[in-house]
């Protein structure tokens, strides 16, 4: 049986989209599971320019920190690749988006996109990319959260 959500504090990470700026922006949201949930599918959004997925514990502890050039040059505060499929713990965990407007390039700063989340039975979580909500990279749950809300005062991490 999947866990019920508190529509109330889910509702302020639905459909909330913060512009690209070019300007590492504060954007993240965080969603709660009862257990852990299993087979989560972490995905790139984009090609030809390098794309990531953080997802930190509630102390900020990185539980994943996934990079869709890892092992093919890309920096080595990235652990895992994009796609992957991985499970995520019980308890919150806090997704961050972020995206390079260029390949690999060790110079080029990362920007934080803003996150759009749809629960459901299987809710899908991404970072959009300016104004056309075109996802820099995704992650799709088979789960519903019991609890979310988003976090305007906390930046991306680095990436570096």
């Amino acid at each position: 049986m999947l866990p019920r959500f508190n529509a109330a504090l889910l509702l302020s990470a639905i459909g909330l989209t913060v512009g690209m700026t070019g300007v590492a922006q504060a954007a993240n949201v965080t969603v709660c599971f009862e257990k852990a949930v299993s087979e989560v599918a972490l995905v790139s959004g984009l090609t030809g320019v390098e794309s990531a997925v953080v997802i930190n514990d509630p102390n900020g502890n990185a539980l994943f920190k996934a990079n869709n050039y890892y092992k093919n040059g890309a920096g080595s505060y990235w652990t895992s690749g994009l796609p992957q499929t991985i499970t995520l713990p019980a308890g919150c965990s806090t997704f961050y988006f972020m995206m390079k407007t260029t390949p690999l390039d060790g110079k080029a700063g990362w920007i934080c996109n803003g996150p759009v989340a749809s629960p459901g039975e299987l809710t899908v979580i991404y970072g959009s990319v300016g104004k056309t909500s075109t996802p820099s990279a995704l992650a799709i749950v088979p789960g519903t959260p019991n609890d979310g809300k988003t976090d305007l005062s906390a930046a991306c991490p680095r990436g570096w």
